[in-house]
């Protein structure tokens, strides 16, 4: 969640408008997340990559979802590393 928020962040700042659904932030922030030279194209998919962690922290664990301890950690880590790259895209 930190990491959606970081990107709603950036999409309230350039559009004034954050959109209603995680798909809509999906979208608006990639296409935002271009022109800025802080976050990597690795950063730009974040949102995409982790949807199913927002759905299993939501609504529980789904049948066949494998998400491991070292799956979170990774989760963790890049939403540190989009939220220090929103903060310097909006310096």
């Amino acid at each position: 969640m930190a990491g959606l928020h970081a990107a709603n962040a950036l999409i309230f700042e350039r559009t004034d408008a954050p959109p209603k659904a995680h798909r809509g932030a999906n979208i608006v922030f990639a296409r935002l997340a271009q022109d800025e030279p802080a976050i990597s194209e690795h950063l730009r998919g974040f949102l995409g990559r982790y949807y199913v962690l927002k759905d299993v922290s939501d609504y529980g664990l789904a049948p066949g979802s494998n998400i491991t301890p070292d799956a979170i950690q990774e989760v963790i880590t890049d939403a540190r590393l989009l939220i220090d790259a929103v903060r310097q895209a909006l310096v």
